[in-house]
């Protein structure tokens, strides 16, 4: 992607970097979740953090197959944060971004 933006900046705008376990544990108010991802108890507690965004989440993830259910959650809050960043309520992470050498904004975008 970096040789993307080299030829045209303006799409970082559009075209945004997060990642699943810093928007959970930014769900989670900023606090590590204790349970791996792949266990029970960590597959609850993503659910439940994405409840209060997707009512039917539960319905939604019951009718996909062939994909792992904490793939799935992963993609529901990347999902979620590109709603969000569409509507400018997405965070920087760090707030205040810097750039690298080429003048490309280094950021991941959570909650």
């Amino acid at each position: 992607m970096d040789a993307v933006f080299r030829l045209d900046p303006t799409l970082q705008q559009r075209i945004r970097e997060t990642h699943p376990e810093l928007c959970f544990r930014l769900l989670n108010h900023s606090r590590p979740l204790e349970n791996p991802k792949k266990s029970r108890a960590g597959l609850r507690i993503r659910r439940e953090l994405l409840r209060s965004f997707a009512a039917n989440l539960d319905t939604a993830l019951r009718q996909v197959r062939g994909a792992r259910a904490d793939d799935l959650l992963d993609a529901v809050v990347a999902a979620l944060v590109a709603r969000l960043a569409s509507e400018r309520q997405a965070a920087s992470v760090p707030l205040v971004p810097e750039t690298d050498a080429c003048g490309l904004t280094m950021e991941i975008v959570g909650l």
